[in-house]
């Protein structure tokens, strides 16, 4: 299976330690202008920075995946809560969120709740140092506790994209 891992911004508010975004993973990194670059892969990997900070410009990139590649199965990494989570569930065959620092929780609580998870594979990963994470049942397909990995390495199946959208973020 090819995948690639796009990434829609590198805007972020968490300010993680170990965050892969201050890796040596870019130096892998294929800066591209738009998605009809991405042609043969089986899934896409929606991420960042984090992507729902900017909910609306990640819903529209989500449905151009869709059209360029409608046989792709499209996933979405979070962190964040956005009232448009129900739009964007439906457009993904999954969310994969992670909670980082006990501050993650209150944004994680309220997408949780949004969720309906019906039909898609949901999948939740819980920094170790997170405390009051409550599960709620039949949302998760998989969850499991998250150890950080020095400078992220890819998969050997993964290619690491950038979408260039002409902000000092993404370059």
């Amino acid at each position: 299976m090819k995948i690639a891992r796009l990434i829609v911004t590198l805007e972020c508010s968490q300010s993680c330690e170990m965050c892969c975004n201050k890796g040596t993973v870019f130096q892998q990194a294929k800066t591209i202008a738009s998605i009809d670059e991405l042609t043969g892969f089986d899934m896409v990997l929606i991420t960042g920075g984090e992507p729902l900070l900017d909910a609306p410009r990640t819903l529209q990139i989500i449905q151009d995946v869709r059209e360029k590649l409608p046989d792709a199965i499209v996933y979405l990494y979070t962190a964040w809560f956005s009232p448009l989570i129900g739009k964007i569930e439906e457009a993904v065959a999954g969310i994969q969120y992670t909670v980082h620092g006990d501050g993650g929780t209150y944004n994680f609580h309220r997408t949780q709740s949004r969720l309906v998870a019906e039909h898609r594979s949901h999948r939740l990963c819980i920094d170790r140092d997170v405390s009051g994470v409550f599960i709620q049942p039949g949302t998760w397909l998989q969850v499991k506790l998250l150890s950080w990995i020095p400078d992220c390495p890819l998969p050997p199946n993964e290619t690491l994209f950038i979408l260039k959208d002409g902000s000092k973020e993404v370059q």
